[in-house]
């Protein structure tokens, strides 16, 4: 049987967006196995890693010291669509002191991919993938949550069709562990069906707005540069007929 040259482009497009995202995010190594890791492009050694996102190119980063420290205002350095408080401004700067890896353009970008990525394969129910990219308390949350739908027979489809925007509201150093809070806005199509295929939440015609606060944390004194996601939780917005992800909490 001939595969049709248009199922092929897709199946390749597909397969290296894959790709990508895990050499940004990683695969559960570290000193987390069960982490959600954004890996620095900057290894303990000051070295480039070889994997890098192929959209970001490495000649648009400066060094960690002069996209924090070395500059006044530190949403300078921010795309249009991010923006952060002086509080998280002032724990950023601290967490660079005590990480010298730390790059945050390079860091918002992963994190950023990696919402879509974990929002889309929660709802197509990928445990594997899942397990890859959550510490143990989010996963098992998630897990719980996969559960429970799988027993009601739902079916639940979520296209992300932008982040419209990141608001990094706190970054702070607790002993040794660094923790950065990203409150993420973003334009989704949601849509829950049953067993027999019928719809019974969202609409497949509809955009909706929804509101989620991540945090990540990395212990700064570790050989591994991967940053752990910490904690999901979702805010009001316009539409509350949703939740993205579970809570962790």
């Amino acid at each position: 049987m001939t595969i049709p040259a248009d199922i092929l482009l897709y199946a390749v497009i597909a397969a290296g967006l894959v790709f990508w995202l895990r050499s940004i995010l990683g695969t559960g190594s570290g000193d987390n196995p069960n982490s959600t890791q954004f890996k620095s492009p900057l290894d303990g050694d000051n070295k480039p890693v070889d994997s890098k996102p192929a959209a970001v190119p490495m000649n648009n980063f400066a060094s960690p010291a002069e996209n924090i420290n070395a500059i006044e205002n530190v949403s300078d350095i921010l795309d249009r669509n991010m923006s952060m408080s002086d509080e998280a401004a002032a724990g950023l700067k601290d967490i660079s002191l005590k990480d010298k890896a730390f790059n945050l353009p390079f860091f918002l970008r992963a994190v950023q991919d990696a919402f879509i990525y974990i929002v889309e394969a929660f709802a197509e129910g990928d445990r594997n993938t899942l397990k890859d990219l959550l510490s143990e308390n989010v996963y098992k949350a998630f897990d719980a949550a996969l559960d429970a739908r799988e027993k009601q027979g739902l079916k639940t489809s979520v296209e992300i069709h932008a982040v419209r925007k990141m608001e990094l509201t706190n970054a702070w150093m607790k002993d040794r562990m660094a923790f950065i809070t990203i409150r993420f806005i973003a334009d989704e199509t949601r849509v829950v069906r049953d067993d027999k295929g019928e719809v019974i939440e969202g609409n497949p015609d509809r955009v909706a707005e929804t509101i989620d606060i991540w945090t990540f944390g990395r212990d700064v004194r570790s050989r591994s540069p991967a940053w752990v996601l910490y904690e999901t939780r979702d805010e009001d917005a316009a539409d509350q007929d949703h939740k993205t992800v579970p809570d962790s909490e």
